[in-house]
């Protein structure tokens, strides 16, 4: 009786914890999403990301932003800049006149209260 008791409460345990939304932040951390998944930005123009950021409830803690990977002549800023608490930020890339065309995947890191977490992006560049 006490050996079927214990399996049923750890089968529960798993269910409680396995069933926070998709894209849900724990409570101590958070999390993030980019869109569109991909970028294709003309030699000379601009693109942009959108992040969307979830916290969980207790974490609150500033966020900031960076892109590690950028090819050469390409640059990019976040709207608002620094770290801060806005749950929604644009990325803006800035593709260079005399970049390379071709399909790059920098990394899109993210920071706060000690965690970190990142995506790949995806940046075609054209003529």
């Amino acid at each position: 009786m006490i050996r079927s008791v214990a399996v049923a409460v750890a089968a529960a345990v798993l269910v409680v914890a396995g069933s926070a939304p998709a894209g849900a932040a724990p409570r101590h951390n958070f999390s993030f999403v980019v869109a569109p998944r991909s970028i294709t930005v003309a030699k000379g123009k601009t693109g942009h990301f959108t992040i969307t950021v979830s916290r969980g409830r207790d974490f609150t803690d500033p966020i900031g932003f960076d892109v590690q990977d950028l090819p050469k002549h390409v640059s990019a800023g976040f709207t608002p800049a620094g770290a801060g608490y806005d749950p929604h930020r644009t990325l803006i890339v800035r593709v260079g006149k005399h970049a390379h065309v071709g399909h790059y995947a920098p990394v899109l890191i993210a920071r706060g209260g000690g965690k970190k977490h990142q995506r790949l992006l995806r940046i075609d560049v054209t003529r």
